[in-house]
């Protein structure tokens, strides 16, 4: 009896891998599929023309036969999406926005995929030239959905509309209002790689709105409470370019690049930095740098 209920159980597991196994293949062989109609679509150098409008039809019928063939696959959303988006390429805001509305309804426990959808939706409005309409949903999702993908990307994204429009008054005040955005998430998720990037977003519009001297202080900030960034080499030539550009006060960068000596002894970026102060000093001791 022992051995038949060993037996049974090892069938048992066996069964299971086997399932987990075919299922893990089915879905690659699912993300397969969806990555190569995106891929093609890719290579349409002009989606609108009429030229290519035979072959964007073939990518919309196979996002559609995608639809019909996995009915229960979890990319199901994701497909609905990127059919929603080559719609939208056609001009086809309409059918667009009926499949977009339609996932927000649908997918609600997957906020990244509803903020997706809203975002789809604010880009047909914004290419039909409803500006109004468009930063209304653009808000709701910074709203919303502040910390998803699309959500946490959108208020410099507004900044930026509003600056390639010749609208430099208000693209300050949306770069002012994104840097606040930023630096309050930075605040409640510090030591994190959400807040490191939060920081460096938060420069990103200081620098935007001219705001040396906070862009400098982001920078100092990003460079002393993060010393293992990837991005360590970026910030340590920001901070010496505000500081000798902008601010014409190489003293503000030496200070800060000794801070981070004394914070982290033994850190292998530290004999750059030394050598970087070294070069900074003879400017530093220029009469014009000597109050500052």
């Amino acid at each position: 009896m022992r051995r038949f209920i060993g037996c049974y159980c090892i069938i048992l597991i066996v069964t299971a891998i086997t399932g987990l196994f075919l299922e893990s293949r089915q879905e690659y062989a699912q993300e397969r599929i969806l990555w190569n109609i995106k891929n093609d679509f890719r290579k349409i150098n002009n989606p609108a023309s009429i030229e290519n409008e035979f072959i964007v039809k073939r990518i919309l019928d196979r996002y559609q036969n995608f639809l019909r063939h996995y009915p229960k696959s979890e990319l199901i959303p994701r497909a609905k999406l990127l059919l929603a988006k080559t719609l939208i390429s056609q001009d086809n805001y309409s059918e667009a926005r009926a499949i977009l509305e339609e996932i927000t309804e649908n997918y609600k426990y997957n906020v990244e995929i509803v903020a997706q959808a809203l975002y789809g939706i604010a880009q047909s409005q914004e290419s039909e030239n409803n500006w109004p309409k468009a930063v209304t949903i653009y808000r709701s999702i910074i709203r919303e959905y502040p910390l998803t993908t699309t959500g946490f990307s959108i208020p410099y994204y507004l900044g930026n509309f509003y600056r390639s429009r010749g609208l430099n008054s208000t693209a300050l005040s949306a770069f002012n209002e994104a840097a606040e955005f930023y630096q309050n998430i930075a605040e409640n998720y510090p030591d994190s790689p959400l807040g490191f990037t939060s920081l460096k977003m938060a420069v990103k519009c200081q620098l935007a709105q001219g705001h040396w001297t906070d862009a400098f202080f982001g920078s100092r900030q990003i460079f002393l409470q993060y010393p293992v960034a990837v991005s360590l080499l970026e910030t340590i030539q920001m901070i010496r370019d505000i500081s000798i550009k902008k601010l014409n006060n190489p003293g503000l960068a030496i200070s800060t690049y000794n801070d981070f000596l004394n914070r982290n002894p033994g850190h292998p970026i530290n004999d750059t930095l030394k050598k970087i102060i070294n070069n900074l000093q003879p400017q530093n001791n220029k009469p014009s740098n000597q109050n500052k």
